[in-house]
């Protein structure tokens, strides 16, 4: 029976990098892609590469916690990988930081990780597309939209059955967007070229303390026609939630679950209490409820963050 845990070229390459100019990544750039994938996707992730994958330990995170905040990115680290087992060092090692997007949760088709329509966004340091071209040297060349891009077939894996296509975008010097759907790829480059969203953001609850983290989640809840709600981790998530938020802060070792709901809204919360597989939620306010996580770097931590990654999305059939 299956039982969900929660977890864990040149010429060509220099039309890319020309065909679409945003100019060298800034607050007011990013702000634009994080405003497409929020009205494209329902659950959002960012975080400072640095953090992620690198194994020097620097930031005081214990490896143990960091694989578990890894978990939204593993696709991404699987299908770089995919074109070369270096291939991810590569392209994080040229990365400030990365963005996914995520929707459509369902279970795989026998066991392993609940799958998702995904687009991720690497945020370049100082090394363009053209730089980079080398990474991509195993895929083929193709365009979307008119602009040119690569993409590539990753093999089945225990969740998916079946191939998958991925499909690969740089957006001027700044950022490359990698996705397994065209029609959601081809929207993101649509919003961010017409820049018609910069109100996206403002609308958000709480988008003030999530915006200047070094690591964050964000989760929408539509409440619309679930196919599967094990999959999706709602099954605790009744109709007076509006968002979730995951944050992490770096320097005091400690993450924090936001549940945002409507007025005197207390039914999610005491769904998630009873099922005690995180530390109570506690009244910051009518609509705002809140728990701790302190990133101790045992197995206890790491299974609670594994917990709070299936309340957005990211969860293992075992």
């Amino acid at each position: 029976m299956k039982r969900l845990l929660y977890l864990i070229i040149p010429a060509f390459v220099a039309t890319i990098a020309a065909s679409v100019d945003y100019g060298r990544q800034d607050g007011k750039d990013l702000a634009f892609v994080e405003a497409a994938l929020f009205g494209k996707f329902e659950t959002i992730f960012y975080s400072k590469t640095e953090l992620l994958f690198s194994r020097l330990e620097n930031n005081g995170i214990a490896n143990r916690d960091v694989d578990a905040l890894r978990i939204p990115f593993a696709d991404l680290q699987a299908v770089l990988d995919s074109l070369g087992k270096n291939t991810s060092t590569e392209l994080f090692g040229a990365a400030d930081a990365v963005l996914v997007g995520a929707k459509d949760f369902r279970p795989p088709k026998n066991l392993g990780d609940v799958q998702s329509r995904f687009c991720f966004v690497l945020i370049l340091k100082t090394r363009s597309p053209v730089e980079i071209a080398g990474s991509f040297s195993r895929a083929s060349k193709t365009s979307v939209l008119e602009k040119p891009a690569w993409t590539w077939v990753v093999g089945p894996t225990e969740g998916r059955t079946e191939p998958t296509h991925v499909y690969a975008v740089p957006l001027g010097e700044s950022y490359i967007l990698i996705s397994n759907d065209l029609d959601d790829l081809g929207n993101i480059i649509q919003t961010v070229s017409s820049r018609s969203n910069d109100q996206t953001l403002v609308h958000l609850r709480d988008w003030n303390l999530v915006r200047d983290q070094q690591y964050w989640g964000y989760r929408r809840y539509g409440h619309q026609v679930i196919t599967n709600r094990v999959a999706a981790g709602l099954s605790e998530i009744a109709n007076d939630a509006q968002a979730l938020i995951y944050l992490v802060d770096v320097k005091a070792k400690i993450s924090t679950v936001r549940l945002l709901t409507t007025a005197n809204g207390a039914r999610t919360a005491g769904n998630l209490n009873a099922r005690a597989a995180l530390p109570p939620f506690r009244p910051i306010r009518a609509d705002v409820w809140e728990t701790t996580i302190p990133l101790a770097g045992d197995e206890s931590t790491q299974e609670r963050i594994m917990e709070v990654m299936g309340l957005f999305g990211f969860g293992l059939y075992l």
